[in-house]
């Protein structure tokens, strides 16, 4: 008995400390805290989520690297910190709460214009602990990349050409990174911590109602009757599952443990079983109304309604959609594989009719996000309540959102969104970097002389730079 009642007890704090996330940043993004006379600055809000962030990357996710302990699963034992991950939080914690509990001080470095020893300390130990929470969240990619680009601020003096420049110490990188508008606490984080945790936890809620095997059941009745159907089941499920989760490793763990099972049974070989699930869960990202992390970053960042994101993305992502499903449907008839008996498959009207309430909160999403046109992390919270409202009306007791389906979308949902926390917080240091330098401008110009104003060759120049730096996420 006392074997097991250490790791219930760790999972136990684990599920309160996610809710307790959750439940702060929909008091925060939904002004319940401005209603109550709290006014939370954006940078105190950053540091906040941040430090919860870190503590849990460091706390899940080994030295090693990958996913965290029990991937997703919430009933997996969590590992035990190691004195170099206490270390790390507790580097984290103290510059982090520094911009929390003396924000005047911070804000007082903003009108120097440069930092004093103990802001360069501070800046530091935020600075190191991020790049580690990075690199054990996503592999020593994205790290290297944004390490060469903050590099080039500092040695742009010898750089050739188009890239040459002054050159800045590492003391004023420290400052556009810990002080600067564009730096940690910038809008990729901003956004992080105000729209897309309300929308990772949208998608974990979903989840445990059990709209992912119901997509599935709907997917597998309209396509498993074809050729390779089980396979063009995963590309629809996936969409519409990805449509609301904006998540592909979320994807794959909710649709890809039936489809690809389902895939090889009917003779499809198990590399392109896998490979289908992985790209139609991809597709979830750019895929309306829910996409990816960087559709409200881009939202912000050129001040367009993320409406207009998602109507720009629409035409794109069905046709990516529609090139799938067709690689699968000639893939099928080259390997000769033949559709499912009709037997074995689930009958449209009746999985319909088992879970057509789960359509209620995404035609609430829509109204709110695209025809009302809320701020993206309002029109989130606002549908929260439909999700729970819907999820009552399923006949499977276990799918309804009480407190221990809640606390478990909770988990779900801060694991997910911990990765693109810190991802956010670190991508500000290159940001921060690349401003001061101005190399971000030269690039831009030098792609634009290159191209010679030519749309089509811009684009595919900008499509190759997109392509290098997108290879770390």
């Amino acid at each position: 008995m006392a074997a097991t009642d250490g790791p219930a007890r760790r999972l136990t704090i684990f599920g309160g400390f996610a809710t307790a996330i959750v439940v702060y940043h929909i008091v925060v993004v939904g002004s319940l805290a401005a209603m109550a006379g709290i006014f939370v600055p954006d940078q105190v809000h950053g540091a906040i989520s941040l430090a919860a962030a870190l503590m849990l990357i460091f706390t899940l996710m080994p030295l090693s690297g990958g996913h965290p302990a029990g991937g997703r699963d919430p009933a997996a034992k969590p590992r035990r910190p190691t004195w170099f991950d206490l270390l790390l939080i507790a580097s984290s914690l103290f510059s982090l709460g520094y911009v929390v509990v003396f924000h005047d001080a911070i804000l007082d470095y903003s009108l120097y214009g440069f930092l004093d020893i103990k802001g360069i300390v501070l800046a530091a130990m935020i600075c190191l602990p991020l790049i580690e929470a990075v690199r054990r969240a996503t592999g020593i990619t994205l790290p290297i990349l944004v390490s060469s680009l903050v590099l080039l601020t500092v040695y742009q003096n010898y750089l050739p050409g188009v890239l040459y420049g002054r050159g800045y110490d590492f003391d004023r990188l420290l400052y556009a990174a810990y002080i600067g508008e564009s730096g940690i606490f910038g809008l990729p984080l901003n956004v992080a911590t105000s729209i897309i945790i309300v929308f990772v936890l949208f998608g974990a809620m979903m989840e445990v109602s059990g709209a992912g095997r119901w997509f599935l059941q709907l997917a597998l009745a309209v396509t498993g009757w074809s050729r390779g159907g089980p396979a063009k089941a995963a590309v629809v499920s996936s969409a519409l599952f990805g449509s609301i989760s904006g998540s592909p490793s979320a994807n794959v763990a909710t649709t890809g443990v039936f489809t690809i099972p389902l895939m090889k049974q009917i003779g499809y070989r198990p590399a392109f079983a896998g490979a289908v699930e992985a790209v139609a869960s991809t597709g979830g990202q750019i895929l309306p109304p829910v996409m990816g992390a960087i559709a409200f970053v881009m939202a912000e960042w050129i001040r367009k309604p993320y409406s207009e994101i998602a109507l720009a993305a629409l035409t794109p992502a069905l046709l990516y959609y529609v090139v799938v499903f067709v690689s699968v449907h000639l893939q099928a008839h080259r390997d000769g594989v033949m559709p499912m008996p009709r037997s074995e498959l689930p009958r449209l009207g009746e999985v319909f009719r088992s879970g057509w309430f789960y359509l209620i909160p995404i035609a609430a999403l829509i109204y709110l996000l695209i025809i009302k046109a809320y701020p993206p992390g309002m029109a989130g919270i606002l549908t929260l309540p439909f999700v729970i409202g819907a999820s009552y009306l399923s006949r499977n007791r276990a799918h309804w959102i009480g407190p221990r389906n809640f606390v478990l979308a909770c988990q779900r949902a801060v694991r997910g969104w911990i990765t693109i926390a810190a991802i956010t917080g670190f991508v500000g240091i290159m940001i921060g970097a690349i401003e001061l330098s101005g190399v971000g401008i030269k690039i831009s110009t030098f792609i634009l002389d290159l191209s010679g104003g030519n749309l089509i060759v811009t684009l595919v120049l900008v499509g190759l730079s997109s392509f290098i730096l997108g290879m770390g996420l």
